[in-house]
């Protein structure tokens, strides 16, 4: 079984381009003649793809009825040399422009200057993975292949910029959960950046769901030069931050969202930083695809969709994680109350021992990734939703030392945010590359300054770089020099 991630997407953003991956599985789409007419040969006879793969495409796209096609066909791959070198191996690479322009030459012999006519192996799996998140592609986990979902097929018949294919863009975006979280989080008709969002998205005090501190953004912002802020604006956010700027684009697409630049003043250090930047803010429209999202008005509640994959990323123990908090799922899904020694109970049942210190933190992971799940006084639980497209694997899973160890830290954190636990996973991070592994290190700097600076309320920051300690903190008379 291939090992594929579905359910959190941080890259694509166009609409546009999203029907055009859906309509290149559509034997009668019109973007699917172009494909092999007029695209492909214009590959060919610029040499950017091989003759080899440019015969499978066009033998692919010559099947008269919807056939399921090879997850790794569709994705292509990339190669050894940089993204710009490497050569169109995927049929999704050549459904999309890249940004950059290049000359080439047209089937007609002439030089003229266009986008790239297809895109690398990374942005095409981005666009792929929306696609099959949003039940516009489906996707067969024993098979490795992927075809058009009657939701696509409806969209790809639907005329450009419709009210139907608007409608159906609504369906699908509203299906996803972290759609209806940000909206959610927006919901209170305030502006909220994209640090505002990132912080209450995904399941708090693990990797992958990181959000940077709005304050250490201000401060940054302020100490660089003006040539480096640019690279500040695009490069330091979280991964959360990330989704949600994202999320809060297709919303902004789809007139459920608008941008604004708001002012926030932000306190680091001791020192005080009026910060200009980008919020979001929902509109009427918004607030109307939050209600059906919801089931209120005459709109049936949409059910939401769900992918295993989803419910961990980059956490060390991501399998037994997503295990346990898929089970959960599962025993909610009758929508009945239910009290957290009940889910405990279930849990020991399928071979998997959670407390309810635990158990309560992934409920609320349920509900920042868009999961309408209640927890009232009481200590009973209930989740409104219907879940599709939830498979979970039939294999045997082991909870690692590193959920252990976060665990019974769990059970002692009253006080400080469940959020630093993300310390944890940092610690025993184990990135394979050298960029990812430096990202890491950084990122376990700034959560290190940030607990006790923001959480602990310590004086300093983290430092950083070549000869210098990592972190510099103080408290009264008492100061601290921190290596990570």
């Amino acid at each position: 079984m291939a090992k594929r991630t579905f359910g959190w997407v941080q890259n694509p953003g166009s609409l546009r381009t999203l029907k055009n991956v859906v309509a290149m599985f559509v034997p009668t789409s019109p973007f699917r003649e172009y494909l092999k007419n007029v695209r492909l040969p214009l590959l060919l006879k610029n040499d950017l793809i091989s003759e080899e793969h440019f015969k499978l495409f066009v033998e692919l796209l010559n099947h008269s009825s919807v056939e399921p096609i090879n997850y790794a066909v569709l994705k292509g791959k990339g190669g050894s040399t940089s993204r710009r070198k490497v050569l169109c191996t995927g049929l999704v690479q050549a459904c999309i422009d890249a940004q950059k322009n290049v000359d080439v030459k047209t089937l007609s012999g002439e030089t003229t200057t266009m986008k790239k006519p297809y895109v690398d192996d990374w942005s095409a799996d981005g666009y792929l993975r929306w696609a099959i998140s949003t039940g516009l592609v489906e996707y067969d986990v024993a098979a490795d292949v992927c075809k058009v979902s009657p939701a696509g097929e409806r969209l790809v018949n639907a005329a450009d910029g419709s009210k139907e294919e608007h409608k159906i863009y609504g369906e699908a975006l509203l299906s996803y959960p972290p759609v209806c979280r940000v909206l959610s989080l927006l919901g209170n008709k305030e502006p909220h950046t994209k640090f505002e969002i990132g912080r209450e998205l995904g399941f708090v005090g693990e990797k992958g769901f990181t959000s940077v501190p709005q304050a250490y953004y201000a401060a940054i912002l302020n100490e660089v030069s003006p040539t480096e802020r640019a690279s500040v604006r695009n490069n330091l956010e979280g991964d959360s931050d990330k989704y949600g700027r994202m999320i809060a684009g297709w919303c902004q697409k789809m007139g459920w969202v608008t941008k604004v630049k708001v002012i926030r003043n932000e306190r680091y250090d001791g020192s005080e930083y009026t910060l200009k930047i980008d919020a979001f803010k929902i509109t009427v429209m918004g607030e109307r695809a939050l209600k059906r999202s919801e089931g209120y008005s005459r709109y049936p509640k949409i059910p939401k969709r769900v992918f295993f994959e989803m419910l961990a990323t980059k956490a060390t123990d991501a399998k037994f994680l997503r295990h346990r908090r898929a089970r959960i799922i599962e025993y909610l899904k009758s929508g009945k109350k239910v009290s957290v020694d009940s889910i405990a109970k279930y849990l020991q049942q399928n071979g998997i021992v959670a407390d309810a210190f635990t158990i309560k933190d992934d409920l609320k992971g349920l509900a920042r990734i868009g999961l309408n799940i209640i927890i009232p006084t009481d200590n009973n639980v209930v989740m409104t939703d219907k879940i599709i497209d939830l498979i979970i694997p039939q294999e045997k899973v082991i909870c690692e030392q590193i959920t252990e160890i976060k665990d019974r830290i769990r059970r002692r954190l009253s006080l400080v945010d469940h959020r630093y636990l993300t310390l944890v996973d940092l610690a025993y991070s184990d990135a394979a590359d050298a960029n990812r592994k430096n990202a890491d290190a950084k990122e376990f700097e700034l959560e290190t300054a940030s607990l006790f600076v923001d959480e602990l309320k310590f004086f300093g920051k983290r430092l950083g770089s070549a000869s210098r300690p990592d972190v510099v903190v103080s408290y009264d008379t008492y100061g601290l020099i921190i290596d990570n």
